[in-house]
């Protein structure tokens, strides 16, 4: 056991086992996973980081990120905070959101998922398309094709919209999209949170907005 306890996979909760919270599994020395469990009762598994499915060549790609920012600035497609990298030649089938926790302070807060060639850029700056490599960088809001938005209040729409992250947004609200324009091209992609439009203003919410996005894609990295 001494030379194996590393290798053991568990999850810290007082010796009472799995129960109806989610717990994040650690090694036996208490490195952390990207996977948590609950007990069979409520059943759920959550993923930090890329769930890979089975599929074509194993190359189904559905990754997961809470993502939880404050940023907000004037200039449209202007970055709040990196998500995910995509791969170079990958199909992107579809990228949703949800809006987990919206802002308490500001009254306009208006996002969208944007496509860059560059990666780490900081918050307030600009998104790059090396070589215009990607085709239609916006993949979900007002600026993309076929976003749809689907909340327990109301139906599938087929309208494009942005991510009402203000105050007079609705939590839970889900936004989806198939995009069917875009080409991610040669360079490695990287999905960025961003600010829709000119009337965010400059000032940062005072507590973190939170907001969950999935992107399936097909590609190898």
């Amino acid at each position: 056991m001494a030379n194996s306890y590393k290798d053991s996979l568990r999850i810290q909760n007082n010796n009472d086992g799995v129960d109806s919270t989610l717990r994040t599994v650690v090694s036996g020395d208490g490195d952390t996973t990207g996977l948590s469990l609950e007990d069979g009762t409520t059943g759920n598994v959550q993923v930090a980081g890329t769930l890979l499915t089975a599929g074509i060549n194993h190359h189904n790609v559905s990754t997961y990120t809470r993502m939880s920012f404050s940023a907000a600035h004037s200039g449209d497609n202007s970055i709040i905070a990196e998500v995910c990298k995509i791969p170079a030649l990958s199909i992107i089938k579809r990228v949703t959101a949800v809006l987990v926790t919206k802002s308490g302070d500001l009254s306009t807060y208006l996002l969208n998922l944007s496509l860059s060639t560059s990666t780490g850029t900081a918050a307030d700056g600009a998104l790059a398309n090396a070589s215009t490599t990607i085709t239609v960088p916006e993949i979900l809001g007002a600026g993309a094709t076929n976003t749809h938005q689907q909340h327990s209040g109301g139906a599938m729409a087929a309208t494009a919209t942005d991510i009402n992250a203000g105050t007079g947004g609705t939590e839970k609200k889900v936004h989806t999209n198939y995009p069917n324009a875009t080409v991610v091209g040669t360079a490695d992609t990287f999905l960025y949170v961003c600010n829709a439009g000119t009337g965010n203003g400059t000032t940062s919410s005072a507590a973190n907005v939170v907001l969950d996005v999935i992107v399936d894609y097909i590609g190898l990295d």
